[in-house]
């Protein structure tokens, strides 16, 4: 299967086929329909699934969240130039 066929798998279909390979696994994703994603305005379809166990997941997600910021936050903390760089 190309990539490409990929359009043609529902994503009901998809999520299901994630699901078998997981024992714990949560998805999440927003179609932005109308306005944009800043705007509270417009309209946006949100799909939230999850499957195992109930405290396991929640714990998967807690570790995406801290992951996320952690990164998000060394990508963009500015560092002050080091004393060889002053000259």
């Amino acid at each position: 299967m190309s990539v490409d066929d990929l359009d043609f798998v529902t994503t009901e279909d998809l999520l299901d086929q994630l699901a078998k390979r997981f024992d714990h696994a949560a998805f999440t994703g927003m179609l932005v329909l109308t306005g944009d994603e800043e705007s509270e305005e417009g309209e946006q379809r949100i799909l939230r699934r999850w499957l195992g166990n109930t405290h396991t997941v929640a714990g998967l997600i807690e570790d995406l969240k801290v992951t996320m910021i952690r990164d998000y936050h060394e990508r963009s903390e500015e560092r002050p130039p080091r004393d060889e760089d002053a000259d």
